[in-house]
């Protein structure tokens, strides 16, 4: 068993339109590298006349998890060893890529590890990995390191290659967590289940949708994210890390209150009295 298969989820997105579709295009022309598009739009689309691979739409828009478990069925039926997570909008490297199909052969001798990442940096700052908001312990590894990371940092889904093997030990991509919280809830599976995440040489440029301003986004999206976040620190967090996520979402819900946004602020509210809203 070898090789990574490439997926990319897009949403009211057309395929000339991605960035990282682009890349990959034109990266494919001198390299092997199958390709499983997950379309969640609303209407499919034509493909390109130059496209090669697998293209699966679902206009239900069922998120990411849905779409990550098909390809996850798609790899055990091509024996790929890896499956690369990519965003629409992720600006790709020929870096990155490059790096991204030498982990079957790099890590072929190490089943511990079972996820490797990127570096992604929005504006010079860096995104993933990163320290997580409440840490039990000090850590000791720098954010910009390379190779195995602490347990506690956190990563991005973007960019990410996970190995086939561990995902199906752990019963695939969770799909309670059918878009928000669905990396942190997957890594912490697959670190609950013994596996070391390691971080690449390279970094990408990525665009980080909840950095809009709170008054921006949309009430629905909100209601899922939060709902997400409730979940999580209900599943994974330490009574020591519930109870500073519960400080986190009074000040949240004092915030938004600020903003006049009174829905947002009474569902952070009933997240910090321990209702998944």
């Amino acid at each position: 068993m070898s090789g990574v298969l490439a997926v990319l989820v897009l949403y009211n997105t057309h395929l000339g339109e991605s960035p990282a579709f682009l890349a990959l295009q034109h990266f494919r022309e001198s390299h092997p590298l199958p390709l499983f598009v997950a379309d969640n739009s609303a209407q499919a689309q034509p493909l390109p006349p130059d496209f090669h691979g697998i293209y699966q739409h679902d206009g239900q828009n069922a998120g990411l998890a849905a779409r990550y478990n098909d390809a996850l069925a798609r790899a055990k039926e091509q024996n790929a060893e890896w499956l690369m997570l990519l965003d629409q909008d992720t600006q790709l490297t020929v870096e990155y890529l490059a790096e991204a199909l030498a982990v079957p052969a790099r890590y072929a001798t190490q089943p511990e590890v079972v996820a490797v990442v990127p570096h992604l940096v929005s504006r010079g700052r860096i995104l993933s990995p990163h320290h997580p908001p409440f840490p039990d312990h000090p850590l000791t590894t720098d954010p910009a390191s390379v190779g195995p990371l602490h347990p506690a940092f956190w990563t991005f889904n973007s960019g990410a290659l996970l190995r086939v093997a561990a995902l199906e030990a752990i019963g695939g991509f969770p799909r309670e967590y059918w878009l928000d919280y669905l990396d942190h809830a997957t890594m912490y599976r697959l670190k609950q289940n013994g596996g070391t995440v390691a971080a690449m040489p390279v970094s990408l440029e990525h665009d980080l949708h909840s950095d809009a301003p709170i008054n921006a986004i949309n009430d629905a999206r909100d209601h899922s994210h939060v709902q997400a976040q409730a979940r999580f620190y209900r599943d994974f967090a330490t009574p020591t890390e519930r109870q500073r996520f519960r400080r986190w979402m009074l000040r949240e819900a004092a915030n938004r209150l600020k903003h006049g946004m009174l829905r947002a602020s009474v569902r952070r509210l009933r997240t910090a009295l321990g209702q998944i809203p």
